[in-house]
């Protein structure tokens, strides 16, 4: 029988090259797009969080006709955060677990051992504020596209450069580090460093 000799060959070097080129371009692609959606899963569990949080506060405020108190001092499950006590998980807003939410839920990028992505808390009874610091896996572009949950007193200049002017740490200080807030209707409760000159301090 006869066979040609292409028959008997096998792939060339070029082609295999081209071949692993090409494996190499869709692993790199998948790799971006699969690090994208896990992204904005957290900053989609973020939102989520800061809903569930806030709702639950207010059931929490219609029955004790107040909010958890922390003597309006900041709490947190972080360590080294300044100015703010670390406690356990459940503690971070005393009294709303489990009674007023089952668990309460913790930043999906947070370490514990640093300040970075933790949930801090504040109240005085009578209004409360909700942090979420220093999100460092978010863009100026992931903090915006929710606008009402940028916290003026320190992300100013993200939305509103001419907020800078009143800005509580001394300002004009330009745009600060990235920080999500929620707070109570009345307005968040003064805090170390907070001071009554306007939105822009909350």
């Amino acid at each position: 029988m006869f066979y040609s000799a292409r028959a008997k060959t096998g792939f060339t070097l070029i082609e295999l090259l081209i071949v692993i080129s090409i494996i190499a371009i869709l692993a790199a692609v998948g790799l971006v797009v699969y690090s994208t959606a896990q992204k904005q899963g957290r900053i989609s569990k973020r939102i989520q969080d800061f809903r569930a949080i806030a709702a639950a506060l207010e059931v929490y405020h219609t029955a004790n006709n107040a909010y958890p108190s922390t003597s309006g001092k900041w709490q947190t499950e972080c360590a080294n955060v300044s100015g703010a006590t670390q406690v356990s998980n459940s503690q971070v807003i005393p009294g709303l677990v489990p009674n007023y939410m089952p668990s309460f839920p913790s930043d999906p990028a947070m370490n514990t051992s640093t300040p970075a992505n933790c949930y801090d808390y504040i109240s005085n009874g009578t209004e409360y504020k909700l942090s979420d610091a220093y999100n460092s896996d978010m863009s100026t572009s992931d903090l915006t596209k929710q606008p009402k949950l940028v916290d003026p007193r320190w992300s100013c200049g993200f939305i509103n450069p001419a907020e800078c002017s009143n800005d509580c740490s001394g300002g004009p200080a330009g745009k600060g580090p990235q920080v999500w807030a929620e707070w109570s209707s009345n307005g968040p409760p003064l805090s170390s460093g907070d001071t009554a000159t306007g939105a822009a301090c909350w």
